[in-house]
């Protein structure tokens, strides 16, 4: 692995041919050398969430090494732009000028679930990716003085609140779709963002909720919540002893039911400015400082390009489509 942390250009030469060959599999034309006024001011990543949570704190971390990767030529600065579950912040984005000096970290599942199932003003395909920073596992969680403590009592029950993030956000459409698999009836209770819904869950506001292993699976391991179910191949050091969609016989939930956190810009990012944008976020995602931040805090990161995205995104598109009818039962207009 290549890191930002070697002397000043030893990467550039290795890492803009990648670049180059991933904008080039996108589709994007390359015109002539890096556009060589850029950057010339602050950077803005727009975080579609309220200020606390998983993408939140992603993009503060991820803000000081694009920083680095920039040469400390500018600033990058975090603006939460909150509401509808990432839908505001994301439509910022789409319509921002395309300069390069706004991006964001978007929720590709829940951008490609609404655009599946309702009349939207955007196209997820028509963003510019930049790179992906991690995938996070969902987990099923209920408070610690639940007198649920299985997968089976939940179904037992028949039905429960949830608190979730909005109508339309990921974690919500994960839920949907395993709490109808599972038989089991919920009633949404929407929040500001993920810290407040877990909150609710621990005060028993809720009969569970369900959100990605970075936002949650520390309030598990303080013993304020239950994880009943992780849905991932690989399961997380810090839930090892709580099963999987495998170990209770549904597997396909281990691939899907996760969390990705993707770097974009708008649409139409002129050519020479997407290489040199895209050549500093893969420079950051992948820099030795960015990694010593995830093994500190458990958050865990995932780094991959402009394809592996858009890859991604096609993949959530055909998941999503098979279940359009019962997505669209909550969350269609």
């Amino acid at each position: 692995m290549k890191h930002s942390t070697f002397s000043e250009h030893a990467l550039r030469a290795p890492r803009r041919a990648a670049v180059c060959a991933a904008l080039s599999a996108l589709g994007i034309a390359l015109a002539g050398p890096a556009a060589a006024d850029y950057p010339e001011k602050d950077i803005t990543i727009i975080v579609p969430f309220s200020p606390g949570g998983g993408y939140d704190a992603y993009a503060r971390a991820f803000a000081q090494e694009l920083e680095k990767a920039l040469d400390g030529e500018v600033d990058v600065v975090v603006d939460n732009v909150g509401g509808a579950g990432g839908l505001v912040g994301s439509l910022q984005l789409y319509n921002a000028e395309p300069d390069g000096y706004t991006i964001g970290i978007m929720n590709t599942m829940g951008l490609a679930v609404n655009q599946i199932v309702n009349e939207v003003d955007y196209d997820i395909n028509n963003y510019t990716w930049l790179g992906q920073v991690a995938v996070s596992p969902d987990v099923l969680a209920v408070p610690v003085e639940s007198p649920h403590q299985t997968l089976d009592d939940l179904k037992e029950a028949g039905s429960l609140t949830m608190a979730i993030t909005g109508f339309g956000s990921v974690n919500f459409v994960n839920a949907i779709l395993s709490m109808t698999e599972y038989g089991i009836d919920i009633t949404p209770i929407p929040h500001q963002g993920s810290r407040e819904a877990i909150t609710a869950a621990i005060r028993g506001d809720a009969d569970a909720t369900q959100f990605n292993s970075a936002s949650i699976a520390s309030q598990v391991e303080a013993g304020y919540l239950r994880a009943i179910v992780q849905y991932s191949p690989d399961k997380s050091p810090a839930l090892p002893d709580v099963p999987n969609g495998a170990d209770l016989g549904y597997p396909e939930f281990d691939m899907m039911l996760n969390q990705p956190r993707s770097l974009a810009a708008p649409p139409d990012l002129p050519e020479a400015v997407a290489s040199v944008l895209i050549d500093a976020v893969q420079e950051a995602l992948n820099s030795e400082s960015f990694r010593e931040w995830s093994d500190k805090v458990g958050r865990g990161i995932d780094p991959a390009g402009p394809q592996e995205v858009s890859e991604g995104i096609r993949d959530n598109f055909e998941f999503y489509e098979q279940h359009k009818e019962t997505l669209s039962r909550y969350i269609g207009n």
